[in-house]
């Protein structure tokens, strides 16, 4: 079915027409927008209930973890599917899959549940427990498989001194509910042990237990509010996570901060310290980056604590834990480059990673890669300026080459380049490293190479049109004292940019003519300036000789004897002679313009001075913020004196540690909820209006009603 369904069809068409109708359009949905959660929804929400077949759901769930891989929801959704139609064959290659991408502990669950129930020997299934607690120590989550390591130890391997090895390792561990974990080893102990057995064991285990109990109180308190399970949509895009993504950024920083501010434990040295807080961080780093897998300031983030651990560590002289360090690091980097492939800043600091660990050839695939799988519309400029760099730092002058003429392949076959990034930037890169590049050829210089590579414009017509390369290289002319032929290059640029680009050049070619020319050619390329002005306009009007012409206004003199921020009158009068507002310069290789010196009154405006505004300025000088808690002249705070003398006492802002309370919701929970009244209150109160009323009852007239119930009250104290 095509097309959109009306809504007279789906109020006649039968429920299952209905339901394939809407399936049909969610699935349009994401076709165009993979990143709808809503549709996501009810598509999965089909899986779940049952009425797609098994190809079909595996079809969707593919889709679904294609975008979303590090979802460890619906990967424990799709293998569970595949262990209920018992194809115990396929599972074990989605659990490779996923577990890389995925630190949850749901999914080592329904690992262990499923090579248990596969028959796997005690003694594997033993070293499975220790595997995935030693993985999981930094979740406080742990206590669910250390409770069931114990009651597998207990009734499968039957073991008493395996059971207290794997409790006693479990205490060490900050996790929930680890009070009941301690219970449960005393009551073992007590009944497997002799009393000083016990004894010792009790004294033994305390000083360790207590401090993880600290620990795991503080990272609960930490962690409140963490959603682990939030599905990683990619920045910028609109999902309905977009209102708490804010808040669960928070959460996740100061989970971090916490866990880099680790203390030591009881009798640990420095090293192990520091090799604890370091796994402890990179674990909570891969939980985060599963909930903000597309974005990749996440991902250089942790890339970038574990490299700076590693090289602590190996001013240290802790070689081991530098090792870890790096091959974790370069694990992050490989998955980093897959998950974010346009964000070019994590290829190129893997590339920068590699080669200062002197694998010059794997940094060198990290570019290569990037242009074998860049689309053919996607602008690689950046991509050939960096690898360019890379070459000329580790091949010197013919790798340089090699990749230069890669690049100027690209530029003839590239189909679609933005005109505001048209691949000039490459051959002004690569003249500027030419240039400085040690002669090593008696046929031409450096600046005969620079120049060649900056005359190849002429091949690319986009590049030729375009006035920020005809600057680039008229500058270049002019700093190798070249004069004649910048002059030339100005006058063939002005016949091919654009004629709104027209403008810019010719007020670069002013500034040449007013350093390197004579006078009557400068009021000449004004008055050509004022005509072109009035010809963008729609204004016509007769060409005038330089005798006949209007003179000059204040604003062409304010840029003809302007200089690099030096102007010709106080900075406070700019704005007699000028009335257009400052515009950010645009500086090149050699010089500024004058037009971008005159309209660079920044430097007046840092002062509180307007520099084109016609109107009366206040002095800004002057300006004091208003802050109520100061005592201003004419401004009198009136306080009641018990809030006065609250505030006097309360702690400030900054002492508060705890954690974050939305009052007002508080508030409104508060007043919603009835506040139930204790059993002794509840009793009292009845028996007082019992009382009140028996008084009522039975006061004679003319006696105060008030006096008998004083009396009543007396009596039962």
């Amino acid at each position: 079915m095509s097309g959109i369904i009306t809504a007279k069809f789906l109020a006649d068409a039968p429920p299952t027409r209905v339901r394939e109708a809407k399936f049909e359009r969610a699935t349009q949905t994401l076709d165009a927008n993979p990143f709808d959660i809503g549709a996501w929804e009810f598509v999965l929400a089909e899986i779940h209930s049952g009425p797609l077949s098994l190809e079909q759901a595996r079809q969707e769930l593919e889709r679904f973890l294609y975008f979303f891989p590090s979802s460890s929801k619906y990967w424990h959704v799709y293998i569970s599917l595949e262990i209920s139609h018992n194809n115990n064959d396929i599972v074990p290659k989605l659990f490779e899959r996923c577990m890389s991408k995925c630190q949850h502990i749901e999914l080592w669950k329904l690992y262990l549940s499923f090579h248990a129930n596969l028959g796997t020997p005690p003694m594997r299934m033993a070293e499975e427990y220790r595997t995935a607690i030693e993985q999981f120590k930094p979740d406080l989550s742990v206590n669910v498989l250390c409770e069931l390591f114990a009651r597998f130890t207990k009734e499968t391997l039957e073991n008493a001194q395996a059971l207290r090895k794997a409790y006693q390792n479990a205490l060490d561990i900050p996790m929930h509910n680890i009070e009941k974990l301690r219970m449960d080893y005393l009551d073992f102990a007590r009944e497997a042990f002799s009393k000083s057995v016990f004894d010792g064991i009790l004294k033994r285990s305390s000083p360790h237990y207590q401090q993880a109990r600290q620990a795991a109180r503080e990272l609960e308190t930490v962690t409140r509010g963490l959603n682990k399970q939030r599905l990683a949509v990619p920045p910028g895009t609109s999902s309905l996570f977009d209102g708490d993504s804010a808040r669960q950024i928070q959460i996740w920083e100061k989970y971090l901060e916490t866990e880099k501010a680790g203390k030591p434990m009881s009798d640990e040295t420095p090293e192990v310290t520091h090799a604890r807080v370091v796994q402890r961080v990179l674990f909570v780093y891969k939980q985060y980056i599963a909930c903000f897998y597309r974005h990749a300031n996440v991902w250089y983030e942790a890339v970038s604590y574990i490299i700076q651990q590693g090289k602590i560590a190996k001013n240290e002289g802790n070689g081991e834990l530098y090792d870890t360090c790096m091959r974790a690091a370069n694990e992050l980097f490989q998955s980093a480059v897959e998950a974010c492939p346009l964000d070019y800043i994590l290829h190129f600091s893997y590339a920068d990673f590699l080669e200062e660990q002197n694998q010059v050839l794997k940094a060198t695939a990290v570019y290569q890669n990037i242009i074998a799988n860049a689309d053919p519309q996607t602008d690689l400029s950046i991509v050939f300026i960096q690898y360019m760099r890379h070459g000329r730092r580790t091949g010197k002058t013919l790798e340089l080459r090699k990749v230069f003429k890669q690049a100027l392949k690209w530029l003839k076959d590239a189909k679609k380049i933005e005109q505001e990034h048209s691949g000039f930037q490459v051959l002004v890169a690569n003249g500027l490293m030419e240039l400085c590049l040690p002669q090593t050829s008696d046929v031409k210089t450096p600046t005969q190479i620079c120049k060649a590579v900056l005359e190849l414009s002429a091949k690319f017509p986009h590049i030729s049109a375009n006035v920020n390369f005809a600057l680039e290289y008229i500058n270049f002319l002019i700093g190798i004292g070249d004069a004649t032929n910048a002059r030339a290059e100005f006058k063939r640029f002005l016949l091919t940019v654009s004629p709104k680009d027209a403008d810019v050049l010719y007020s670069h070619f002013i500034e040449f003519e007013a350093m390197h020319g004579d006078l009557a050619t400068v009021l000449q390329l004004e008055q050509e300036r004022e005509q072109h002005k009035l010809k963008l306009q729609g204004t016509s009007q007769q060409r005038l000789d330089i005798d006949t012409a209007l003179p000059p206004t204040t604003e062409q003199l304010m840029m003809r004897y302007s200089y690099k921020g030096i102007y010709p009158c106080p900075a406070s009068h700019i704005s007699l002679f000028t009335s257009k507002a400052p515009a950010p310069r645009s500086d090149h290789m050699h010089g500024d313009t004058a037009a971008s010196t005159v309209t660079a009154g920044g430097d007046a405006m840092d002062q509180g001075q307007s520099l084109y505004s016609a109107f009366p300025i206040p002095d800004v000088s002057q300006y004091s913020a208003y802050r109520p808690f100061r005592d201003t002249p004419g401004v009198t705070l009136c306080r009641p004196p018990t809030v006065a003398q609250l505030m006097k006492e309360l702690p400030p802002p900054s002492s508060y540690k705890g954690p974050l309370v939305d009052v007002d919701m508080l508030i409104k929970e508060l007043a919603a909820r009835p506040i139930p009244a204790t059993h002794e209150t509840a009793a009292a109160i009845k028996r007082a209006k019992r009382a009140a009323e028996a008084s009522d009852a039975e006061a004679p007239s003319g006696q105060s009603l008030f006096r008998q119930r004083q009396r009543a009250k007396k009596s039962e104290n």
